[in-house]
């Protein structure tokens, strides 16, 4: 993203609320996760991975995962095609995304979801899912626990700002 279009962004990014992750598995169908922004602030990102598996094949959350990986340049291929055999094996759905950074498709995954019924919501630490979507989950460390900030972005704020 345009670090000037970031700094207009921002301005308008409202934090609706911090929750656990666990609790955002409740509420959504979907959960679409931008994998390298994601794997980006984690120690294990593997473990990441498995919890999700394991929670989706004990039926601990409501929520399906979509993991969107970047496919868009050589460098993000090579790291991609690393999760990709792990996500396949612990039986995880994903898309790759060779024409379009990562956290852009994977807002037009939840925007496509949502136009369908479904409560869609994407997982990233980036701000450009929410020039698509009007909400999403961004990841904080608070207390030992992985939380997420609820954040929705006001459209007349970013109207009027540009």
């Amino acid at each position: 993203m345009d670090p000037k279009l970031r700094r207009r962004i921002i301005k308008c990014v409202r934090k609706i609320r911090t929750i656990t992750f666990t609790e955002a598995c409740q509420e959504y169908d979907y959960i679409i996760i931008d994998l390298a922004s994601i794997v980006y602030g984690l120690k294990r990102p593997i473990e990441f991975l498995k919890n999700l598996s394991l929670a989706q094949s004990y039926g601990m959350c409501r929520s399906r995962f979509i993991i969107v990986l970047d496919y868009s340049k050589d460098i993000h291929v090579k790291v991609s095609s690393r999760y990709i055999s792990m996500i396949r094996d612990l039986g995880l759905e994903y898309e790759t995304s060779p024409d379009e950074p990562a956290e852009i498709k994977a807002a037009k995954i939840c925007r496509e979801l949502i136009d369908n019924g479904y409560r869609s919501i994407v997982l990233s630490r980036d701000y450009d899912p929410l020039m698509i979507v009007d909400e999403e989950l961004m990841p904080c460390r608070r207390y030992f626990i992985w939380t997420v900030d609820h954040v929705m972005v006001d459209r007349r704020c970013i109207e009027s700002l540009m």
